[in-house]
């Protein structure tokens, strides 16, 4: 095994002592059982955390910096699979798919209600700016920015009561 001849009873995993008989890593000349090289050496999911066996899930996904089973990579939000080269975006170790990032983009903008008419409106975070969430062409949604209507003028001669001392 490995380019070496071996006793039968010297063939033996390095981690573990036991003998080896099946499928085996080596490591700095050493063989080890696959079970054990996983377990010492392997890499945990950040998604479920077991291991990480790149020939059982050859299709893991490493993001940032951490590693997940194929089928371990998902949205954070709704839990669309990522791995299939979906688009995502990484925030704070967190993958979120393109309409949840979008949407948890928006989440950071201050939530208003208009105390007179009871709309709801958000303000951007940074610039200030107004908006509604308005329907597009593509159905995906939008924002739909506005400025507030000029506040009623008050006073004038109309407005007084005429018959006051």
């Amino acid at each position: 095994a490995a380019g070496k001849m071996w006793h039968s009873d010297c063939f033996v995993c390095a981690a573990c002592g036991k003998p080896i008989d099946g499928d085996f890593a080596m490591l700095h000349g050493k063989p080890l059982h696959t079970a054990c090289h996983l377990k010492d050496y392997g890499v945990l999911c950040a998604g479920c955390g077991r291991l990480i066996d790149g020939r059982a899930d050859p299709g893991f996904v490493v993001a940032g910096d951490k590693s997940y089973h194929s089928a371990c990579f998902k949205c954070a939000e709704c839990g669309v699979s990522l791995a299939a080269g979906a688009p995502y975006h990484l925030v704070a170790g967190a993958a979120y798919c393109k309409l949840h990032d979008r949407r948890r983009k928006i989440t950071r903008d201050k939530l208003k209600v208009n105390s007179t008419t009871g709309e709801e409106f958000y303000v951007e975070a940074g610039t200030g700016r107004k908006y509604r969430h308005a329907p597009t062409a593509d159905g995906r949604g939008g924002k739909e920015y506005f400025e507030d209507a000029a506040p009623p003028a008050l006073g004038g001669a109309s407005t007084w009561r005429q018959d006051a001392p």
